[in-house]
């Protein structure tokens, strides 16, 4: 379901969407996400251009495997250490500083776009590096 950049004020109506896979809410500022959190089926999920500070909503999606959350203002992503199956993640353009949360999360794993954040030395000294020993491209 593609609802990106439309005058979208509420959404709770799709919590009630069980089997839907895909949505893209990219450009959509202003509203509650937390409605999200609640649709178990997501597979794909674009957040692109929100003005989210934090992406704790998605942490019982345990589907996702593809999220995109460009240029928000994102700075904590621990919430994404419950997410099972995530594998591509696109967090261009935010205020991430802190990539433990990925390591920690064990089935994390293809593809990893984190440039344009102030990422700090630990993360680009160690836990890249880890990722890319998983077998995870990144990008930064």
């Amino acid at each position: 379901m593609w609802l990106n950049n439309n005058p979208v004020s509420d959404l709770t109506p799709l919590k009630e969407l069980n089997k839907l896979r895909g949505l893209n809410l990219s450009g959509i500022k202003g509203v509650t996400l937390s409605e999200i959190g609640e649709i178990n089926s997501l597979t794909e999920l674009y957040l692109d251009y929100c003005e989210l500070e934090n992406l704790n909503f998605v942490n019982n999606l345990t589907n996702l495997w593809y999220l995109s959350a460009l240029s928000n203002n994102i700075s904590d992503i621990s919430s994404l250490t419950t997410l099972l199956n995530i594998s591509i993640l696109t967090l261009d353009n935010n205020g991430i500083s802190d990539l433990k949360p990925l390591v920690e999360n064990e089935n994390f794993g293809s593809y990893l776009s984190i440039i344009h954040n102030p990422l700090s030395s630990k993360s680009k000294n160690e836990y890249i590096p880890e990722l890319q020993a998983r077998g995870v491209e990144v990008n930064y």
